[in-house]
């Protein structure tokens, strides 16, 4: 007989390890920072349309990477395998795999989909008009370069921290 416990566990498991991957992110302000480097970058790419800087992306994502699984390491759990018995071992990666899903498909749509609705061109244009920098920035490439930004340096990162988690680099 299934165990409510475990049913709850499953269940909740996906938003166990998005709420660790957020502490864990937003608590290492270097890694916070390292995170931002692509994203501002990314963030120029999309409203200018040009590749500049492609290097800075991808130099700051490996120094991102690795400052994340040296800092996970450290305060990663002890695994004793030896211990760890074929169904608990079953039973952990069906977790990882519900996880990896849900996080995918389920949370960080429904993030982008929030960014979409609060920052659209109309919003964008109407703080533009407000400020008197309607005529001089366009509306719709700002829209554009600002989800970009957000996602970069939100869904980006945590994606990445809790992919590491899953599979138990950190």
């Amino acid at each position: 007989m299934i165990q409510v416990e475990k049913v709850k566990s499953f269940l909740i498991a996906p938003f166990v390890l998005m709420k660790w991957s957020v502490v864990f992110y937003f608590t290492h302000w270097f890694i916070l920072c390292l995170g931002l480097i692509p994203s501002f970058v990314r963030g120029y790419q999309k409203y200018t349309g040009s590749h500049d800087f492609e290097w800075i992306v991808w130099i700051g994502r490996l120094l991102f990477l690795i400052w994340v699984i040296k800092t996970g390491i450290k305060e990663k759990e002890k695994i004793n395998w030896g211990e760890i018995h074929w169904q608990d071992f079953a039973i952990g990666l069906l977790h990882a795999i519900w996880s990896y899903i849900f996080i995918q498909y389920i949370i960080f749509n429904y993030v982008n989909r929030l960014f979409s609705f609060i920052i659209t061109e109309s919003s964008m244009t109407m703080i533009l008009n407000t400020i008197g920098l309607v005529t001089i920035i366009d509306a719709s490439g700002l829209t554009a370069s600002i989800l970009f930004f957000l996602k970069n340096t939100i869904v980006i990162p945590l994606y990445l921290i809790a992919l590491l988690r899953i599979i138990k680099v950190i």
